[in-house]
């Protein structure tokens, strides 16, 4: 008789070590999406900072871009104060350059780069403002020598402001 309680132990070990239990297949189901889960938000966070990155990207160059087009016309008034809504300037200076003076090429610099703006960077704002450098009086570079900064400011989708600046000489 004892004998055959020995065997039928073996038996039944042999049998439960067979498979998982309905305990063990809901345990590794939960752990398993848990993992899911965790990997979802992570591929989310990474998506939400992909675009940060796109449009603070977008904001530079077209901040730099004006600091090129201030670069090759010195002489052009190109202050923006904020939130100023430039207008299309009578003359675009499409037939040649002759016809144009510095104020009018800056003034059609700063309506296609505000144009930019807002194709670009809906709801962004450009700001463009001038100082004197710090230059010896009575020298040939005194007042003539400005300092341009350049800064475009825009609002995240979670609300949370942004902006960069640039400027030059």
């Amino acid at each position: 008789l004892g004998w055959i309680v020995v065997n039928k132990g073996q038996n039944m070990n042999k049998q439960s070590s067979g498979g998982f239990s309905m305990v063990e297949v809901l345990v590794s189901l939960v752990v398993f999406s848990l993992g899911f889960l965790a990997l979802s938000l992570l591929q989310n966070k990474a998506l939400n900072n992909n675009q940060s990155a796109y449009i603070t990207s977008q904001a530079t160059i077209l901040a730099q871009s004006m600091m090129d087009r201030i670069r090759a016309n010195p002489s052009g008034d190109y202050i923006l104060k904020a939130n100023t809504t430039l207008s299309a300037p009578a003359n675009l200076c499409r037939s040649s350059a002759s016809d144009c003076s510095p104020t009018d090429i800056a003034a059609v610099d700063k309506f296609v780069w505000q144009q930019s703006l807002d194709q670009r960077l809906a709801g962004a704002t450009g700001v463009i403002t001038q100082d004197k450098l710090n230059t010896t009086p009575g020298t040939d570079t005194f007042d003539q020598l400005k300092l341009y900064r350049v800064t475009v400011n825009w609002t995240e989708r979670g609300g949370s402001q942004w902006g960069v600046d640039t400027k030059d000489a």
